[in-house]
């Protein structure tokens, strides 16, 4: 059974999915993933790494240490330098 419905008017019963929502959202994504990828590639190759580890991939400052050779601290201030390096904050979070 097909259902018919006039394109001019709404019709009683008829759904018409508004994607208006889902169009504002995805290009808010695009934009936040935009700026994280241009404060990304301003910080240096080390301050990269603890991002990618720490933020993005979860893992605890002592993880990143001993997978980067470095110590605890090290890792600390480099995410500390990382985040004083922007101009506005930067939500890492994808």
């Amino acid at each position: 059974m097909r259902l018919s419905c006039n394109a001019t008017k709404p019709c009683r019963g008829c759904s018409v999915p508004d994607h208006a929502d889902r169009v504002v959202a995805t290009l808010d994504d695009q934009q936040r993933l935009s700026a994280i990828e241009r404060a990304f590639t301003q910080l240096n190759d080390h301050e990269q790494d603890v991002i990618a580890l720490c933020v993005w991939q979860g893992l605890e400052y002592a993880d990143a240490a001993l997978t980067l050779g470095v110590p605890v601290g090290t890792v600390r201030s480099r995410l500390s330098r990382a985040r004083l390096h922007q101009p506005h904050p930067i939500h890492w979070r994808c």
